[in-house]
């Protein structure tokens, strides 16, 4: 049997509270080359962020360039 990883992300909130969004989205990533999906946003922080972003924990799609959102997610694995 062949191992796979599975990147799983969710978007939105649960809608328990008053400025809550009516809707939530859960993606999912399945390969076999964990790794390389892994340095894509090693990659982009490093080439494309300035100083100040690169320091942030997380970075979050929705708050980023249509640039760095292309990036992302055009992005060759090899």
């Amino acid at each position: 049997m062949h191992a796979r990883t599975v990147f799983v992300d969710e978007s939105g909130d649960l809608g328990l509270g008053r400025g809550s969004s009516k809707y939530i989205t859960i993606g999912a990533l399945i390969t076999d080359h964990p790794d390389a999906v892994g340095r894509i946003p090693l990659r982009i922080r490093k080439r494309r962020l300035k100083k100040r972003l690169q320091r942030k924990p997380e970075l979050k799609f929705h708050n980023s360039s249509p640039d760095i959102r292309r990036s992302v997610l055009e992005k060759k694995l090899f």
